[in-house]
C-alpha cells in the first residue's frame, strides 16, 4: 500500500519552525479596525476581472484536460533554476501562483526566486527571497509572502523595486509601523485590490495589509480573524474564531476563503466584520470525500483560487483538485491527477497549478519520488 510523505515544503513547515516563537501566554491582539471593502462596481463592469490574484467573473467551463507541454518548466526534472523560455526554464518546488491577466508570478520556493512568465512563455527571475510560499497581485504590485524571512514583500511590477513588510524575526506583533511587524511563517496572500491579507501559519490567524499609504511605503499590519498561537476549529467572530494551520487564501471581494490545513476545512471570513464560518470540511482524519458542506473531507488543503463562483483547492498528498461550490457548499474531485499540486490560479479559461513533486514507498521500502516542477494547464 503506498504511504504518501507530504510534500518537502509543508515538512518543512512542521518540523523545522513550527516550535519557534510559543509562549505559554498568547499575545494580546487588538481587532478594533476592520478592512473597509472596495466598491464593487470598481472591478466588476468588465469580466473577466482582476480579484484575488486571478481573473474571475466568468465561470469556468473545464474539459478536465492538461495541456502539453506544460506552460512552463520541464516534467519530472528536480532542483533546477533555469530561464529560458516555456520547457527550457526549470524550476525547484513552485509554490504560489498569481496573474494579472497578461503574466504569470510563481513563488519558486526551493530557488528562492520569483519567476515572471510573460505572454509568449519567456521565464525571468527576480532574486533575493527566503522561501517564498504565497504571491498575489493588484496588476500594479506584487505581494509576496516570503515564509523563510518571516516578512511580506511588496514589489512594484513597473519598477521592481522591493518593500520589505516585517522585523524578519519570529513572533506575533501588529503594528502601524511595518519594519515592527512580526510574522511566524507567513504563507498564503491575497488582495481585494484595496486591502493585502495574510495567513500567519505557526500563529493560526489571518494577518490583513493597510495599503492606502503603500504609494510612500506605508504599510500597516492588523489582525483580521484568529488569536495569536491558539489553534482550534471554532467558528464565531474574530478573536472567537481559531485557525490550526491556515494555508493558502483567496478572495471573491467580499469574503475570504481560507485553506484551514490541519482542520482540512474551508473556512470563510467576512472582510467587513471579520466572521468566520466553515464552508465545507470537517475536522478528522485525512480522507477525500465529496458531499456537501461539513458531510465532505479534505486530507490536505493547501493552494485555493476561485473564479467568483466556484473555488479550487489544491491537495497536495492526494495530487487532486478539489471543487467547492461558493454558494451550496457541494464538494467534487475532478478527475485529473496532478503531481502534487501547490499553487493555483486562474486567467478566466483555465486553471494554472504549480506541481512540485510527491513521493510513495515500494513493497521494499524505497521512496519513490515524482518530481512535477513544472506549470501545468488544466483546460
Amino acid at each position: 500500500m503506498q504511504k504518501y510523505i507530504l510534500y518537502l515544503f509543508i515538512f518543512s513547515l512542521v518540523t523545522g519552525i513550527a516550535a519557534c516563537g510559543g509562549g505559554s501566554t498568547a499575545p494580546a491582539v487588538n481587532y478594533s479596525k476592520l478592512p473597509t471593502l472596495r466598491s464593487y462596481g470598481s472591478y466588476s463592469s468588465s469580466k473577466p476581472y482582476l480579484m484575488g490574484g486571478a481573473m474571475q467573473g466568468t465561470p469556468l467551463s473545464l474539459s478536465n484536460v492538461i495541456s502539453s507541454p506544460p506552460l512552463a518548466g520541464t516534467p519530472g526534472t528536480a532542483w533546477h533554476d533555469i530561464i529560458g523560455v516555456g520547457t527550457a526554464a526549470q524550476y525547484n518546488q513552485p509554490n504560489g501562483i498569481t496573474t494579472d491577466g497578461t503574466n504569470f508570478y510563481v513563488a519558486d520556493y526551493g530557488n528562492n526566486a520569483i519567476r515572471i512568465i510573460d505572454s509568449s512563455g519567456t521565464v525571468t527571475t527576480l532574486q533575493g527571497f527566503s522561501h517564498p510560499a504565497g504571491i498575489t497581485t493588484d496588476g500594479s504590485y506584487l505581494y509576496v509572502a516570503d515564509s523563510g524571512s518571516n516578512t511580506v514583500k511588496v514589489i512594484n511590477i513597473a519598477t521592481l523595486a522591493v518593500t520589505t513588510i516585517g522585523s524578519g524575526g519570529v513572533g506575533y506583533l501588529d503594528s502601524t509601523d511595518k519594519n515592527a511587524v512580526l510574522f511566524n511563517l507567513p504563507v498564503g496572500i491575497t488582495t481585494d485590490g484595496k486591502n493585502v491579507f495574510v495567513t500567519d501559519f505557526n500563529n493560526a490567524t489571518v494577518r490583513w495589509i493597510d495599503t492606502s499609504d503603500g504609494s510612500n511605503n506605508n504599510y500597516a499590519v492588523y489582525t483580521l480573524a484568529g488569536t495569536a498561537e491558539t489553534p482550534g476549529s471554532n467558528d464565531g467572530p474574530q478573536g472567537g474564531a481559531r485557525f490550526n494551520k491556515p494555508g493558502h487564501i483567496t478572495t471573491n471581494g467580499v469574503n475570504l476563503y481560507v485553506t484551514d490545513f490541519y482542520n482540512r476545512t474551508i473556512r470563510v471570513i467576512a472582510i467587513s466584520t471579520g466572521q468566520v464560518s466553515t464552508l465545507a470540511g470537517s475536522p478528522g482524519p485525512q480522507e477525500t470525500i465529496d458531499g456537501t458542506g461539513s458531510s465532505a473531507r479534505f486530507s490536505s488543503p493547501l493552494g485555493i483560487t476561485t473564479d467568483g463562483t466556484t473555488l479550487y483547492v489544491a491537495d497536495p498528498v492526494l495530487n487532486q483538485i478539489r471543487t467547492v461550490g461558493i454558494a451550496s457548499g457541494v464538494v467534487s474531485t475532478i478527475p485529473v491527477t496532478f503531481i502534487g499540486p501547490v499553487g493555483i490560479t486562474t486567467d478566466g479559461t483555465s486553471l494554472l497549478v504549480t506541481e512540485t513533486f510527491n513521493s510513495s514507498t515500494d513493497s521494499d521500502h524505497n521512496i519513490i519520488y515524482q518530481y512535477g516542477n513544472t506549470i501545468t494547464r488544466l483546460q
